[in-house]
């Protein structure tokens, strides 16, 4: 099974889950404790700086314990324990989902107070998106939306979104995201 381990300078840790954006990645390992390495200019790594991280270093929210990650090209997703979802780094086209336009290099809560089963960071170079299946199967989505293809699936075109809003037509959606 390929991927499942990292060897990163520490001795060899089992880690449950990876993902890897625009030159930084996110790990959980088996404890579930969250941890980010690489290029952190928009706060991607969750550490509450905006350095370089050379290591694999603990997000903020160190109290937490993760079940999944996922990296944009500079945004973090992430879903807790409770099924709650968490995001950090660049948020300029809304991506992270808390409302705001600004990056945050410290995890912050998606709006909406609902529960999920998957979370997963759009990777583009005018921005990035994220889209989440929540505990009823419905899809929603938040982000860039600025090339007039529609690619957040929400109706509109060249409107980002900055809290998340349901994909437009899907009265009984597909499950579309899954671990495998």
């Amino acid at each position: 099974d390929y991927g499942r381990y990292i060897y990163a300078g520490y001795p060899k840790d089992q880690y449950i889950d990876a993902a890897f954006g625009d030159n930084y990645g996110a790990l959980l390992d088996e404890s579930s404790r969250m941890l980010c390495f690489g290029a952190n200019d928009n706060g991607q790594c969750g550490n509450g700086t905006r350095d370089t991280a050379r290591d694999p270093t603990p997000i903020t929210e160190s109290n937490k314990k993760w079940i999944s990650v996922d990296c944009g090209r500079d945004h973090t997703v992430a879903l807790d324990q409770s099924s709650y979802a968490w995001a950090c780094g660049d948020h300029f086209r809304g991506m992270l989902g808390e409302g705001t336009n600004t990056d945050r290099s410290s995890t912050v809560s998606v709006l909406g107070g609902k529960q999920w089963i998957s979370l997963k960071a759009g990777n583009a170079t005018n921005g990035g998106q994220t889209y989440g299946l929540d505990s009823n199967s419905n899809l929603w989505v938040w982000g860039a939306n600025v090339n007039y293809d529609g690619e957040l699936g929400d109706g509109t075109v060249g409107i980002d979104r900055s809290s998340p809003v349901l994909a437009a037509g899907l009265s009984n959606p597909p499950k579309i995201f899954g671990k495998g």
